[in-house]
Formats: C-alpha cells, sequence, structure tokens
C-alpha cells in the first residue's frame, strides 16, 4: 500500500500567494515511523553492540 498524504485534498489551481508553511504536516505522519525506527535501531545497536 503506498501512502499518499495529499490524495484527500482537492485538486484545486495552485496559488501562488499560498503561505507555504515551515514544516509541512502533510508528510510528517509518512516520516515519523520510519524516524521511528531509526531511531530505535540505533538504541539497539547502542544497546547491544557494546
Amino acid at each position: 500500500m503506498i501512502i499518499n498524504p495529499g490524495s484527500h485534498d482537492e485538486q484545486g489551481p495552485w496559488d501562488p500567494d499560498a503561505k507555504k508553511s515551515y514544516v509541512d504536516t502533510r508528510y510528517f505522519w509518512t516520516l515519523l515511523p520510519l524516524l521511528l525506527l531509526m531511531v530505535g535501531g540505533f538504541v539497539i545497536v547502542y544497546a547491544f553492540g557494546s
């Protein structure tokens, strides 16, 4: 299953005056599990590596 965070948004005309948010929260929930897996991997390697 491919995750597409923007698929629920209507496909309106592109607004050149739209204010770009500093953090695009649409991709946050897509990247959060990957970030948790990476952090968990580092913790496991750090805990059991030595």
